[in-house]
């Protein structure tokens, strides 16, 4: 085999393997595909309308108290919560300076 081939049989390989990962891209999890026919197919397709309404109504409740939360008002602060002190607060008398 010459270095020509050689360096082609490397690319060809390259491009084989490279092309065979392409498909491991996938992100996020694998979701089963649903049943094609009979019982289960119906099982199925009520198991899914069930789950889309739960959803929904999920959804219309966090909806519905981030709402309430948005519409909540805050009281003024009260004045009567702390009534003011009757007795002035005097600044501490000066000593004067004992002799020793």
């Amino acid at each position: 085999m010459t270095a020509h081939q050689k360096s082609f049989l490397r690319l060809a390989a390259a491009t084989l393997a490279l092309a065979a990962l392409v498909g491991c891209g996938l992100k996020g999890g694998l979701e089963r595909p649903p049943p094609q026919f009979g019982e289960a197919r119906r099982t199925y397709e009520a198991e899914q309308k069930a789950k889309a309404e739960n959803d929904a109504a999920e959804k219309a409740k966090k909806e519905r108290e981030q709402k309430e939360r948005q519409t909540m008002t805050i009281p003024a602060p009260s004045t009567s919560a702390m009534p003011p002190s009757e007795t002035p607060i005097e600044a501490p008398a000066s000593q004067p300076p004992t002799p020793q």
